[in-house]
C-alpha cells in the first residue's frame, strides 16, 4: 500500500483521523501539517487546515521510526522491535520525519475528547504552545458558530474587519450583511455597501436593527444605480436610430414594441420598426403585428446592406427602433454579423436589453462577449419576476451604463417604465411595479 496524503480543516481532524484509519487500516504511521487556505469564496480571511501523511508501517524507512502504531478502537498499541508490547494513551499517534518536509523531531501527539498535550521529543515547549493556539482558535471558531445561523460569512465577515483593522461585526451587522449578499450583490460590495450605509449615519447604532440597517442600505443602493430616465429623443421632425440588443429570449421585441406605441400613439412621433432578426421566424411576425396594429411602417432585413438602406430611408424624420436577434453571446459568427451591420450604418443609441434575474456570473460573460459591438443604456427587462433590488444594483454595477427603462410585464404598451429613483423607492417601499 502506498503513502497517501490527505487535507481536512482543523476542526474536522478527528473525523479525518478516523477516514485514515478505515482506508488504510489501523497499524499506519501519520505525519501532520498545520497550514492555511483562503475562507470564504476566497475573499475573506483564511481557514485553518491540516495536512496529513498516512503510511503503513512496511513503506517506512528504517532508519526514520522504530515503532509502530496501530490504531484501535479501545487504544493504540505500541509494537516495540524487539517483540515487545504494551498499551498506550488512546488516540495517540507518533509522527515520523519525512524526507522532503520540514517538520520538528519525532514526538508523540495525544489527541483526547478533553485535552491536546505532547510526550517526548525535544523543544515541546514550543509545540504545546503551538498546540494551545490552536486550540483557543477553534474554541472561538465554535463560538461563533453557535452565535450566528449565518455561521459561514459571519467567521468570513470578522476576519474581513480584523485585516481592516476595523471592529468586529455586531450580531445586526452579521445578520444584515447576510440579507444582502442574498441580494446577488458581491460579498465584499456588500460590506461596502453597509459601511456607506453606517458612515453616512453613524448615530443611534447601539439601537440600530436588522431592519433600519437595510433600509439605510436600501437607499444607499439606490442612490448608487445610474440612472437616464428613458431614452433621448430628438426634437420632433428630427430622427434617431436605437438597436436593441441582448441573448436569446431577454423580452427585445416586446420592448420595442412597448416603446413604439409610447412614441407613436402617445407622443404623436413618427416611429419606423425595422426587424435584422433573421434567425427567428416568429420574432418577425409578432413585430409586423404590432406594426400593423399600430399602422406604422416595419422593414424586415437580412444582412447589413439591407439594414443599411432601411435605416437611411427613415432615420431623417423617424424614431427608427431595431430589433436584433437574440444572439448566444457565445456565437462569434452572429455577433460579427451584427457588428458589420453597425458598421456600415451606426446607430445613435445601442440599448443592451438584460433579463433582471440573470445571475452575476453570467452577466460577465455576456458583456464580455457583447464588447466588442459597445452599448450606451441598459434595459433591465422582466422586472415583474424577481423582488431584489440587488439585481438592478448588479446589472447597472457590472455594465457601468445608465439604465433607460424598465420592463415589467408582457403587456403592450402598459408595461414599461421610465427608469427613475421614484419608481425604485416605490417598487422597494410597496412591491408595486
Amino acid at each position: 500500500m502506498q503513502a497517501r496524503r490527505y487535507e481536512a480543516r482543523l476542526e474536522d481532524y478527528g473525523n479525518l483521523l478516523a477516514r485514515i484509519k478505515d482506508e488504510m487500516g489501523t497499524n499506519v504511521m501519520v505525519q501532520t501539517r498545520r497550514f492555511r487556505k483562503g475562507g470564504f469564496l476566497g475573499l475573506f480571511g483564511v481557514q485553518e487546515w491540516v495536512e496529513v501523511l498516512a503510511a503503513p508501517k512496511s513503506s517506512q524507512p528504517r532508519d526514520v521510526v522504530r515503532d509502530s502504531v496501530e490504531i484501535s478502537r479501545a487504544g493504540i498499541r505500541k509494537q516495540s522491535g524487539e517483540g515487545g508490547e504494551q498499551i498506550v494513551k488512546p488516540a495517540m499517534i507518533s509522527v515520523p520525519k519525512t524526507p522532503g518536509i520540514s517538520r520538528p523531531a519525532p514526538r508523540e501527539i495525544h489527541i483526547g475528547d478533553d485535552q491536546i498535550g505532547v510526550d517526548g521529543g525535544d523543544g515541546q515547549d514550543g509545540i504545546r504552545q503551538e498546540i494551545r493556539e490552536i486550540k483557543k482558535m477553534v474554541a472561538e471558531l465554535t463560538r461563533k458558530v453557535g452565535n450566528s445561523s449565518h455561521s459561514e460569512p459571519s467567521v468570513a465577515f470578522d476576519a474581513v474587519r480584523a485585516t481592516s483593522g476595523a471592529r468586529g461585526l455586531t450580531s445586526v451587522e452579521h445578520e444584515t450583511l447576510s440579507q444582502v449578499i442574498g441580494w446577488d450583490i458581491h460579498p465584499q460590495r456588500a460590506l461596502n455597501l453597509m459601511k456607506k450605509a453606517i458612515s453616512e449615519n453613524p448615530h443611534n447604532l447601539d439601537t440600530l436593527t436588522v431592519e433600519m440597517l437595510l433600509k439605510r442600505i436600501k437607499k444607499v443602493v439606490i442612490g448608487d444605480i445610474l440612472l437616464a430616465s428613458g431614452m433621448k429623443v430628438p426634437p420632433v421632425g428630427q430622427g434617431m436610430v436605437a438597436a436593441f440588443i441582448g441573448a436569446t429570449g431577454v423580452g427585445k421585441t416586446t420592448t420595442i414594441a412597448k416603446l413604439a406605441a409610447q412614441f407613436g400613439v402617445r407622443d404623436d412621433r413618427k416611429v419606423a420598426l425595422i426587424s435584422l432578426d433573421t434567425y427567428r421566424v416568429g420574432a418577425q411576425e409578432q413585430l409586423r403585428t404590432y406594426a400593423d396594429i399600430m399602422k406604422l411602417p416595419i422593414s424586415i432585413v437580412f444582412n447589413g446592406e439591407e439594414y443599411k438602406e432601411a435605416c437611411d430611408k427613415y432615420r431623417s424624420d423617424h424614431i427608427v427602433l431595431v430589433d436584433t436577434a437574440g444572439r448566444s453571446p457565445f456565437n462569434k459568427e452572429h455577433m460579427h454579423e451584427l457588428r458589420e451591420a453597425f458598421r456600415l450604418s451606426t446607430p445613435d443609441s445601442v440599448q443592451l436589453v438584460v433579463d433582471a434575474c440573470t445571475k452575476a456570473d453570467d452577466i460577465r460573460i455576456m458583456l464580455e462577449k457583447f464588447s466588442g459591438i459597445g452599448f450606451d443604456h441598459i434595459v433591465i427587462s422582466k422586472l415583474d419576476q424577481t423582488g431584489s433590488l440587488g439585481s438592478i444594483y448588479t446589472i447597472n454595477n457590472l455594465t457601468n451604463r445608465p439604465i433607460s427603462y424598465f420592463s415589467v410585464g408582457q403587456s403592450v404598451p402598459d408595461d414599461i417604465r421610465v427608469a427613475s429613483v421614484e419608481f425604485i423607492q416605490k417598487w422597494c417601499n410597496t412591491g408595486k411595479i
